[in-house]
């Protein structure tokens, strides 16, 4: 229905922009449709738009936080001197941020700026945030002389990928990108007084991105197979098999297993010949996929257990953590309380708990006490859990 005042249903803009931000409802108008078309406006639109700037927003948020506490100086690196350096997926994210520069240029230079706007969701959304991010956040964390390296080129890897997409996003969300922009020390007065980047052909790899795309399908599949058994994607499972219908889905598992091994939850990853079959003590269903075929062991064993258990503490004490808004850096105490079978499995895995959670001291006991103090209900087992944080 066209909108007219005299029907009541005109969307005030300045309401609208105090609501959601102005970038919000910029970002939406220019992906709903074509430049040349009517906008049939939907009220959840701006809203979705924040939820995608607020997306970007928060990787630089966890980028320039591990940054800072590692004193990650970019001026010192170049893609010429650290490419060698990157792991295969930090190169993966540098093609696909390539790639995006290509489509955006394509689209800006045709006008089609709705289309801009869509890929560039699809970039922060999916190859940024839900994958990138959750694939180096354990590597940002990890500590000591040999990760410096290692996180160097993840922070490379970031903040590349960050600064690009700023200057991508100028055209269509300026205030975000001058935000961004400035808060990661950005050499110009302004973003918009930058250049628009230029795509560096040589950097986009056909051949890393077609085995991330089968490796992220298959670790799709494993999760939805785990849904339909009830298996916790926070419990690690024993082993998966993969058996390929060609060399293609040989060679993604074999470049990338680390990376299924992770996003998935896998203890072992094993690659089988065409026709094998896995050699398990239970016979294990197949589970056929376009590229070939998976196996999943969901036998859970006494370390698994174990394991599921603390990663599920893990969660409750950084749940808390968050919401006393304690600092990443800052470190804590913790007590923890719950039946004697469980005590016995987190304390399998104690020293884990504590680098994960920063706890200098970790201790169970019947009664814990602390500047929080919270019950948690896990899978049926109750967990009391307190935490004082050190100054």
């Amino acid at each position: 229905q066209k909108m007219s005042k005299s029907l009541g249903n005109v969307i005030e803009p300045l309401e609208l922009i105090d609501q959601v931000g102005a970038d919000s409802v910029r970002y939406y108008m220019i992906k709903s449709n074509a430049p040349w078309e009517d906008t049939a406006f939907q009220k959840d639109g701006p809203r979705n738009a924040r939820k995608v700037l607020n997306t970007y927003w928060n990787v630089v948020n966890f980028a320039s936080t591990y940054m800072i506490l590692d004193n990650y100086d970019p001026d010192k690196f170049t893609i010429d001197n650290i490419y060698d350096s990157l792991r295969d997926e930090d190169r993966w994210m540098i093609s696909k941020t390539e790639k995006m520069v290509r489509t955006a240029t394509k689209y800006l230079e045709s006008r089609d700026l709705h289309l801009l706007a869509r890929e560039m969701e699809n970039y922060i959304l999916d190859d940024l945030s839900r994958w990138y991010v959750c694939l180096v956040r354990d590597r940002s964390w990890s500590e000591g002389e040999d990760a410096t390296a290692d996180k160097n080129a993840t922070y490379f890897t970031l903040y590349y990928a960050i600064m690009k997409t700023a200057l991508l996003l100028a055209p269509i969300a300026p205030h975000i990108a001058e935000e961004v922009y400035q808060h990661m020390g950005g050499k110009k007065l302004s973003v918009h007084m930058e250049d628009w980047p230029v795509c560096d052909e040589k950097l986009i790899k056909e051949d890393i991105e077609h085995s991330m795309a089968l490796v992220e399908n298959i670790v799709d599949i494993i999760a939805a197979e785990r849904a339909k058994m009830g298996s916790k994607l926070r419990w690690p499972l024993l082993q998966v098999f993969v058996r390929g219908n060609d060399s293609e889905v040989n060679k993604a598992v074999k470049l990338f297993d680390d990376v299924l091994a992770s996003q998935g939850n896998i203890k072992k990853v094993q690659y089988l010949g065409k026709d094998e079959i896995p050699s398990v003590e239970k016979d294990i269903e197949p589970v056929e996929f376009v590229e070939g075929t998976i196996f999943i062991d969901f036998n859970v064993t006494p370390e698994i257990e174990a394991e599921g258990y603390a990663r599920e503490l893990i969660r409750r004490i950084q749940q808390m953590r968050k919401d006393m808004k304690l600092k990443v850096e800052q470190y804590v105490d913790i007590q923890v309380a719950s039946e004697d079978r469980l005590v016995g499995l987190f304390e399998s895995w104690k020293e884990h708990i504590s680098t994960e959670v920063r706890a200098k001291t970790l201790t169970f006991t019947s009664e814990p006490k602390g500047t929080e103090v919270k019950e948690w209900d896990v899978t049926g087992k109750m967990i009391t859990i307190g935490i004082t944080p050190i100054e």
